[in-house]
């Protein structure tokens, strides 16, 4: 007898190379994806037309936008988000007067986008510093990683950036060229000392690249974007930072353009978020479709961005599914087909299911119980992520 559950799928993506199996078993317990075969044995659970993948994850986001959807499309990026003059701070900033109403209605609806589509952890921006990662712990119910980046008055400040890094051992930073060249390597040994996580934006915009911010980026920080890097640049930077996150429907929309690296990005590593939350879902299988669509990317490789490598750009030790592994499987249902990836990432798929240690969930008519067991299942198993017992301390809390 079985300490788990048996689900028999028709397809199963193995491995961080999510090599795929026709027809497979996978056991799963409530610490554990504990055994994978091939073949149907001693099912609990037999689904024909579904695949087994490891979840969605997205390393960047800003989910306080959302409280801000529908303003200024078709706007320069510098009217939007600027810190010193963008909308988006404005209202944000008004909104948190008056009670963060609007905020919270933002936030529940994200988060419940976000377990929908399978998305189980989010590497969450917080404007506003301090302020900004309590509304994110009172109202963001999906799990998350704060990643707190100081109020626009504050944005010069390296005493503001140190305070939030020493507090949350995490942190976002708008540009490198806020700060003095010194004390973008101040705030990094700082990093190093705490064994901290910094994502910075990097060469999002045309500006920002021809004043070589890229130039300035620690090997411990993430970059996020890059846009305007060509690709011997953009080389150069993966090699000498820690990870790299694209955003490219973001790009897209707000900046009309794609990161000119990505058709021969993938075999560095690279991370898919999505970056602004106010007129992008949090799904980041939508980024791989896009890039496919757009690119034509492989899609495996896409994929595998979404998922595997998404969780390592957040810092987090992961393989995708093997045994040992972390207890939560996604399960799509791509329907009769020959080359299920291909289905998924192109063509969408009719239904998600969670799998989270012995219970399949339906997010859709399951979605509060797949939150309080998705927070519930991360905070026991913090010791085998890499930046566990602070990362988690506040998004999980």
């Amino acid at each position: 007898m079985t300490s788990g559950i048996r689900i028999c799928v028709e397809w199963l993506l193995r491995g961080s190379e999510l090599r795929l199996w026709r027809y497979a078993t996978i056991e799963v317990t409530d610490r554990e994806i504990s055994e994978i075969e091939r073949g149907w044995v001693s099912c609990d659970i037999e689904l024909r037309s579904f695949l087994a993948m490891p979840p969605l994850f997205n390393p960047h986001v800003h989910p306080l936008d959302r409280a801000w959807a529908g303003y200024g499309l078709g706007s320069t990026i510098s009217s939007l988000v600027s810190p010193r003059k963008g909308m988006k701070y404005r209202l944000l900033r008004e909104d948190m007067d008056s009670g963060a109403r609007s905020i919270a209605k933002a936030l529940e609806e994200f988060s419940r986008e976000c377990i929908v589509n399978g998305v189980v952890l989010v590497g969450a921006v917080a404007e506003m510093g301090f302020e900004g990662v309590e509304l994110l712990g009172k109202y963001l119910k999906a799990p998350f990683i704060p990643l707190p980046q100081p109020p626009p008055e504050e944005m010069s400040d390296l005493s503001s950036y140190e305070a939030l890094l020493r507090r949350f051992r995490s942190l976002a930073m708008n540009t490198l060229l806020d700060l003095e060249p010194h004390e973008v390597e101040e705030l990094s040994r700082l990093a190093e000392d705490l064994r901290g996580y910094v994502q910075v934006h990097v060469s999002e915009t045309e500006e920002l690249y021809r004043a070589r911010d890229y130039q300035r980026l620690p090997k411990n920080f993430v970059a996020v974007h890059c846009t305007y890097l060509p690709s011997h640049e953009f080389v150069k930077v993966f090699a000498r930072c820690r990870a790299v996150i694209a955003c490219p429907r973001s790009n897209a929309l707000l900046l009309r353009r794609l990161p000119m690296y990505l058709p021969t990005s993938w075999r560095y590593g690279l991370g898919l978020g999505t970056d602004n939350a106010a007129w992008q879902d949090p799904d980041v299988l939508q980024e791989a479709r896009f890039l496919v669509l757009s690119l034509g990317l492989d899609p495996r490789k896409a994929l595998i961005s979404a998922t595997v490598a998404a969780a390592r750009s957040l810092g987090l030790i992961y393989d995708g599914l093997v045994e040992g592994a972390l207890p939560i499987v996604l399960l799509a249902r791509v329907g009769p087909c020959t080359n299920p990836i291909n289905a998924l990432v192109l063509r969408g798929t009719f239904r998600r299911l969670l799998v989270i240690g012995k219970d399949v969930l339906d997010p859709v008519k399951d979605y509060e119980k797949c939150v309080n067991m998705l927070n519930t299942m991360l905070r026991k198993n913090l010791a085998r992520l890499v930046y566990a017992q602070y990362l988690f301390s506040i998004g999980l809390e």
